[in-house]
């Protein structure tokens, strides 16, 4: 089990590619952003070959969202990723803008919108929390219906600022009338694509918050106080020791849930279920301790670990720990019946 999670010399090149790809992306617009990482063949990176994709696994892909939480890249990736393989699974010759860059795309992970056929999918509701949704081209979501794609200039679309917590990717709520959607995907699809999102965001989370606890344990080892580093104090000492544990069980997590994701497994979503949850739990506190080692310095502009905090919390939210804790409860209770 440890050989099968230990990360590969290609996932250390895909990470090593996306971080000199992400520093091109400092300080460049949205678009110019979704140029930049086209280009470099990462929007694509699981959409099918013949969509122009590089048609790679769940294994490779959470390396570079994580890279992109160390980078604190302004650009919605883990969505971007997902969605390109959503639509490019279908065969649609219509998506080539999700890997092209040419267009922006989003994506709503609990949206509660009602759909309706008459003829064309018209639906009503609202897509709450959606990261970059006011420079988002197209936003995707699935339902027990399926996979649907939405056009977010289109009639019947208006979107509304959220709090802004996350600063590189503000987060918006888009509300729907009766606008116009394109199935892409089935409701199978629309179950993978959920526990995709799981393991592409919590890798980001993951890159986050390694980023704040290297910046704690360097802070710690040099920062002297009373004649000694401040590392040397056990109670520091042992909140780091705690937050590299804390690192490890994610990082382990995210790991298997990509193989499982990949397999096929039946634990697959079971998987997901705990790589979300332990991140939910643990990640935030991995941060919040990195701000409290360094002080009242922390909570300035000067250091990023408020901003690191900030992605943390905001992908949290969204996949509650407790609602993943109970969805992993339900479905071994599921399991535990049908075998008895």
């Amino acid at each position: 089990m440890i050989e099968d999670i230990a990360l590969t010399h290609d996932q250390a090149v895909f990470a090593e590619t996306a971080e000199k790809s992400f520093a091109a992306c400092v300080n460049l617009a949205p678009q110019e952003i979704a140029a930049q990482l086209a280009a470099d063949g990462l929007l694509g990176m699981m959409a099918a070959e013949s969509s122009g994709g590089l048609g790679l696994g769940a294994s490779a892909a959470w390396m570079v969202t994580r890279t992109a939480g160390t980078a604190l890249l302004a650009y919605p990736l883990a969505e971007a990723i997902a969605a390109a393989w959503c639509a490019t699974q279908s065969g649609r010759s219509d998506v080539t803008s999700f890997v092209d860059g040419s267009a922006i795309v989003t994506v709503c992970w609990d949206a509660d919108i009602v759909c309706e056929q008459d003829g064309d999918w018209l639906v009503s509701g609202v897509a709450p929390r959606v990261p970059s949704a006011l420079v988002a081209d197209h936003l995707v979501y699935g339902s027990p219906e399926g996979i649907f794609i939405v056009d977010l200039a289109a009639e019947g679309v208006s979107i509304q600022s959220a709090i802004e917590l996350d600063l590189e990717r503000p987060y918006g709520d888009v509300v729907l009338e009766n606008a116009s959607a394109t199935l892409i995907g089935t409701p199978e699809d629309a179950d993978a694509f959920c526990r995709l999102g799981m393991i592409l965001r919590t890798a980001d989370m993951l890159g986050a918050a390694e980023v704040a606890s290297a910046a704690a344990c360097d802070y710690a080892a040099n920062r002297r106080q009373f004649g000694k580093p401040l590392s040397g104090q056990q109670i520091v000492a042992t909140d780091l020791a705690r937050d590299h544990y804390r690192l490890e069980c994610v990082r382990t997590s995210v790991a298997y849930a990509a193989i499982a994701w990949d397999a096929g497994q039946v634990d697959s979503a079971q998987a997901c279920n705990i790589a979300s949850s332990l991140a939910a739990d643990m990640l935030p506190t991995v941060v919040e301790n990195a701000i409290q080692i360094h002080g009242a310095m922390g909570f300035t502009w000067d250091l990023p670990l408020h901003r690191l905090l900030r992605r943390v919390r905001t992908a949290a939210a969204i996949a509650p720990a407790a609602e993943m804790r109970e969805a992993l409860a339900a479905r071994l209770l599921h399991r535990w019946a049908e075998a008895g």
